[in-house]
């Protein structure tokens, strides 16, 4: 946890930085950027970090190393599609090749380093993970200085920086990634094959589905308005940066310890992490939101400049803490349905929220163009429902005989 709070702390610092400094258009496009190359963390989740947990469980030896390196191929490929795809879509949104370049460098070193972070965690291995968050920190944080000594708040320093300190962690990791990889293109396609035909394809949807709920904002706004019309919501967001933090440590550590027990028939041990994982997030969120809103309503020069109008930053405030209340009360649910493979109704649950998230960004950004922020409204609606029904599934799968996994679709309801 406290690694990855420095991995955290130092891309705050960056863009702490590059908020106080550059205008709304090169701060909201960096700030999409973060989105984009977050989303591409949570496909790798569904496509291969949850479903690696399940499909190593019980391999050994040199089969446990083909599964790995079967994974490791298709993450690769996806993660050079990804960063084809980020490249364009920063190219849409500047006329500058040279960002569009970098940030592709940094989304697809992000991705590769998230993957082996996690393959590490499956495996048992916590300090190699905490050490390449470490080493990112280091790295970032000392460009960041530089960036301050010379005076530069480019978005081409900004990626180079975060590209860095994306290599400098695979230095914790060099032993097993590299092992991965020299056997990833000998590898049998098989084991991930089998897995995606069991989990993959509904950890994609639920993916999907999620991204259109938790983040439907920041995409329309950004190709309907530009990126300077996100810079605000994307500012506050900032500060709740560590919430986000805390839930994937939490789920990152907790998912495979939760496989464990389920397979063990332990239900008693995932309920225990369950409540503990709740405690924890909670706790996390109720800090997070009094020094939030202690910056929005009474330190109000530590968020944006003169560029951001106050009115939007201290409803961006209480908005987006209403919705990470939401997120923190059913982060310990979603983990334990992942452990226990049960993909397909938690991609069901999000087929339904995302709907919701999209009507009503989408009308409140056709109807009052001028007040961008009040379209959170349509991600608490969406993260609202998505609570609900998450921790309604997770307690019907343990008062069930039947897994939920073979219901189908009428298990989100």
């Amino acid at each position: 946890m406290g690694a990855a709070f420095a991995y955290s702390g130092a891309n705050f610092l960056l863009a702490f930085y590059l908020q106080r400094t550059t205008g709304l258009a090169a701060f909201g496009l960096f700030a999409l950027v973060q989105v984009y190359v977050q989303f591409g963390m949570s496909v790798s989740n569904g496509l291969f970090c949850s479903p690696i947990i399940l499909a190593i469980q019980s391999e050994t030896g040199r089969r446990r190393q083909q599964v790995i390196a079967s994974f490791a191929r298709v993450s690769l490929l996806a993660s050079l599609v990804g960063a084809a795809a980020l490249y364009a879509a920063v190219l849409a949104l500047t006329a500058d090749p040279g960002v569009g370049l970098l940030a592709a460098i940094y989304g697809l070193g992000s991705w590769t380093r998230w993957f082996f972070r996690s393959v590490e965690l499956a495996n048992g291995h916590v300090l190699r993970p905490a050490s390449a968050d470490v080493l990112y920190s280091v790295i970032v944080c000392l460009g960041v200085a530089g960036m301050m000594f010379l005076k530069i708040d480019t978005l081409h320093a900004a990626f180079a920086v975060q590209t860095a300190g994306c290599i400098a962690a695979f230095a914790a990791m060099a032993g097993s990634a590299f092992a991965a990889f020299r056997g990833a293109f000998r590898a049998p396609a098989a084991p991930f094959n089998e897995s995606f035909r069991k989990h993959g394809r509904w950890a994609v949807l639920g993916v999907a589905t999620t991204e259109a709920t938790a983040n439907a904002h920041p995409y329309i706004i950004g190709a309907i308005l530009g990126p300077a019309a996100f810079a605000p919501i994307a500012a506050v967001t900032l500060f709740y940066r560590p919430l986000t933090i805390v839930a994937q440590a939490l789920t990152q550590y907790e998912r495979p310890r939760m496989a464990k027990a389920l397979a063990q028939g332990d239900a008693a041990a995932v309920q225990q992490d369950v409540r503990q994982f709740t405690v924890a997030s909670t706790l996390a969120w109720a800090g997070n939101l009094a020094l939030v809103l202690m910056l929005a309503f009474w330190l109000t020069g530590l968020i944006g400049n003169a560029d951001y109008a106050s009115g939007d930053i201290q409803i961006a405030a209480i908005l987006l803490g209403a919705i990470y209340l939401a997120r923190s009360l059913r982060g310990a649910e979603s983990a334990a349905l992942q452990a226990a493979g049960l993909f397909r109704p938690l991609a069901w649950i999000t087929v339904v929220t995302a709907p919701l998230s999209l009507l009503v960004v989408g009308v409140i950004v056709a109807i009052v163009p001028g007040a961008v922020v009040w379209s959170l409204l349509g991600i608490l609606a969406g993260e609202t429902l998505t609570c609900v029904l998450i921790r309604r599934t997770w307690h019907a799968h343990l008062n069930s005989r039947t897994p939920l996994a073979q219901e189908g679709p009428q298990c989100a309801s």
